[in-house]
């Protein structure tokens, strides 16, 4: 007899697009920009790696379940999205929302750079 193990990742599911659903509005949330280059902006300032979390921390003491608009240019390297992920989940970010191009549009953003 022969005894294996499957050990599975991160399990999740992708949400359906539904437009009428989709309630974050850019104001009531930050937005994280990755640029191709690995350069971020958020809420439209450039701002280093090692700003994102002060800053995060600053606005979700305000309001702790405020959600994060993570938006990468499919050009940049993984590294950089994780890279900030890894910024997001220490400074206690809660909501990451990664839109499609559909709400891209809907935001009137442009993928970026």
């Amino acid at each position: 007899a022969s005894f294996y193990s499957v050990t599975r990742g991160i399990q999740f599911s992708l949400p359906k697009h539904e437009p009428e659903a989709f309630t974050v509005e850019p104001e009531a949330a930050v937005l994280i920009e990755v640029a191709s280059t690995g350069s971020l902006t958020v809420d439209r300032r450039p701002m280093t790696l090692a700003e994102v979390q002060p800053y995060l921390r600053e606005r979700l003491a305000r309001n702790p379940g405020k959600p994060v608009i993570l938006n990468t240019s499919p050009d940049a390297d993984y590294s950089h999205m994780t890279d900030v992920f890894d910024e997001l989940r220490q400074a206690g970010v809660r909501s990451i929302v990664i839109p499609t191009h559909s709400e891209l549009s809907l935001y009137g953003l442009t993928e970026s750079e």
